[in-house]
């Protein structure tokens, strides 16, 4: 079977997919009634087909290879207060101690220093590898969930924003959208942006 290309190309080929593998990363955010933050996150990962292990059980479609939960609770500036987590499905028993080291990241606190703080804590032999990689997008999780209603919320109970005046958010040069020269920071947080020179002012 063959398929036209909409821009007029020779026919190709139809290519089948089989799915193999689904990996489903999931983040929640809540404000508890004290004050503090939670932010639960999740990793599942599926085989769509038989997966047959040497000197092991095989798993069979759509049984979860990974399942493993972690809820972190922040405060107003995203340091780690608590840290708590659950494995339901994990490949071989010795990964069930590896949510032990999550503990050494109470203290820490999310932005510069947070991948390499996961790292020392629960990096190589003494982590797991999808555990870390759920922590790292944790990070990112909890700013998108706690950022921007914590600061609204500061506001309306009359209290001074979390970021200095003086201070570029963390986020400012991150990213094409916050290009220091880009018109979303110039719009939103000119004290930081870069302005075009305009020539005509020097003729």
């Amino acid at each position: 079977m063959h398929h036209s290309d909409p821009q007029g190309k020779p026919d190709v080929p139809a290519v089948t997919r089989e799915r193999l593998h689904t990996r489903t990363i999931v983040f929640e955010g809540f404000a508890r009634s004290d004050g503090l933050w939670d932010v639960e996150g999740s990793l599942l990962d599926t085989k769509q087909v038989t997966w047959e292990r040497i000197n092991m059980p095989a798993y069979p479609p759509g049984a979860p290879v990974h399942h493993m939960k972690v809820l972190v609770t922040f405060d107003d500036h995203l340091t780690v207060v608590a840290i708590s987590s659950e494995l339901p499905t994990t490949p071989h028993d010795d990964c069930q101690k590896t949510g032990d080291p999550l503990q050494k990241l109470v203290g820490q606190r999310v932005g510069r220093g947070w991948r390499r703080a996961i790292e020392s804590a629960m990096g190589g032999t003494a982590g797991c590898t999808h555990l870390r990689e759920l922590m790292m997008g944790l990070a990112t999780g909890a700013i998108q969930a706690i950022g921007g209603i914590r600061d609204q919320r500061r506001r309306k109970r009359g209290l001074p924003p979390m970021q200095p005046d003086d201070e570029a958010p963390h986020f400012i040069g991150g990213c094409l959208a916050w290009r220091r020269d880009g018109p979303a920071t110039q719009r939103y947080f000119p004290q930081f942006a870069i302005f075009p020179v305009d020539d005509k002012e020097g003729s």
